[in-house]
Order: structure tokens, then sequence, then C-alpha cells
């Protein structure tokens, strides 16, 4: 007994050294990631992906995720029940690490803000404007988001800001969105989206000028895209009590009983006036 327990005892002193280790070199990684943006656009961006961030700090979604691919730098916020991304394309492209975690960065609600507000500073009259990010050191708590205005006209002009390490929930968000930007909606809706969700990303289309679709994906899943500017989702919670469902479940059978007489009816009296 006493050799296991030394045995037990050795391997956690290893497999905490191990975890350690781990957590070491995650906290060294460092950060490479730049991209030349319009900064019409990433003001748009922000401003549309603001509404849908979550009020509750506790939620876990209480932040502006910052995706840099070689192509575009995504913008994301989630509510929890909507979530949204807006595409900034990067001029000659983007500079990144090369993986969907480590491209990533998290501003605070406060400091997207700042940020939006920083950039609403270009001057619109200057030829081809441009703001550049550039995100720099080591750790989270060491990394910073700059933003530098190129125009010529504001010369030398920057921001920086402190922003956190991504969580697996970002990288995560971003693939489902990705994913189901592509997805082909069924033929048929059966329920509409809740009105309150709606609302967030009519919000979101005013900053464009812009109108969106929204397209069933399940019961319980909603589509939305905006002419290849911003796409999200909209998730309805599913009721998982037993009595909640067979309760939900009776009442859709004694609609489809009803319309089934009503279209019955309607059917006779259509065989009667061709008779």
């Amino acid at each position: 007994m006493s050799a296991k327990h030394d045995a037990d005892a050795h391997l956690a002193v290893v497999k905490n050294f191990m975890d350690g280790k781990e957590a070491r070199e995650t906290r060294r990684l460092t950060r490479d990631l730049a991209a030349r943006i319009n900064p019409i656009r990433l003001t748009s961006a922000l401003a549309a992906v603001l509404p849908h961030v979550a009020k509750d700090d506790d939620s876990g979604n209480h932040h502006v995720g910052l995706v840099f691919t070689y192509d575009n730098v995504l913008l994301l916020a989630s509510s929890g029940r909507t979530s949204i991304v807006a595409k900034t394309p990067a001029r000659d492209g983007a500079r990144v690490t090369g993986d969907v975690v480590a491209d990533a960065i998290i501003l605070t609600p406060v400091m997207a803000k700042q940020l939006m507000g920083f950039v609403g500073l270009t001057p619109k009259e200057a030829w081809d404007p441009e703001v550049e990010l550039t995100v720099t050191g080591t750790g989270p708590d060491k990394i910073r988001i700059r933003a530098i205005d190129r125009t010529g006209l504001f010369e030398g002009k920057s921001l920086t800001l402190p922003v956190q390490e991504p969580t697996q929930n970002l990288a995560r968000t971003a693939k489902i969105l990705e994913s189901m930007a592509a997805q082909i909606s069924r033929a048929t809706r059966t329920y509409a989206a809740p009105a309150e969700c709606l609302e967030l990303f009519v919000t979101s289309a005013k900053k464009w000028g812009t109108d969106f679709e929204v397209d069933s994906i399940t019961d319980s899943l909603w589509r939305v895209t905006a002419d290849g500017l911003f796409y999200g989702l909209i998730a309805s919670p599913t009721i998982t009590d037993s009595n909640a469902q067979a309760a939900l479940a009776d009442d859709r059978q004694k609609s489809r009983s009803r319309w089934f007489a009503d279209l019955t009816g309607v059917g006779q009296e259509l065989v009667k006036g061709f008779q």
C-alpha cells in the first residue's frame, strides 16, 4: 500500500509539472498579428457586434472577439441567444500566426468602444483611408493591441489598448458561424425567430444601412445574413421539462387535427364548386 501511495504521489507531481509546463508554453506564445483595414468598415463592424454583447458579466460572453485571418479581420460577439460575426477585409493580406485561437484576441466592450471612437476620428475625406491594427506581446497580461492611423492627414496618432487571451468558446463560435454561413436552409419554416433576438440584428443592420435575411436551419436555430457584411445565428432554448414537452406535443396535435378538419372542409367545397 505504501509503494502504491508513493507511486500515486510521484505521478501527481509529474502531472502537475507537465500541466504547469503546458501553461508556461501557452503564456510564452508570441503574438504576430497585424492588418491594414478600412476604418469606415471597422467602425461599422464594431457598431454591429456591440449590441450582441451579453449584458450579464457572468455569462462568459461579455467580450468582443477579434479573429485575424489572412483575408479578413472577424469581429464576433454573442448575447447567449444570438451570435454575430462582421467581416472587415484586410488590405494586402494580414500577418497572422496560423491558428484560430492564437490568431484571436478578446476586447472588453469598454475597450471595443474606445477603439471604435478612435477609428471614427480618421478623416473621412482622406484618400484611401486606412487603420493598421497590430497585436504584440506575450502572455495574457502583456498583450496589447495598437491602432495606428496611416492616412497621412492624421500621421502618428495611435491608440494602445489591453486585450485578453481568447477562449476556446471564441474559436468554437467562429467555426460554427463559418460553417453555418454556407449551410443550406430548409425549404419550409415551422416557427418564427424570437422577436427580441431579431431586434438586435435590426440594430446591427442599421449600422451598415442594409437589410438582412433570416433562414430557418432547424426548429430552434435561424441563420441571419446581410449582404456579406455580417452573418449570425439565433438560437431558441429547447424545452427540457417532460411535462412541458408533453403539453407542447398535445397542442401541436390539436392544431394539426383542427387544420386537417378545416382543409378537408375546404377541399369538399372546392369539389362541389367544380361539379
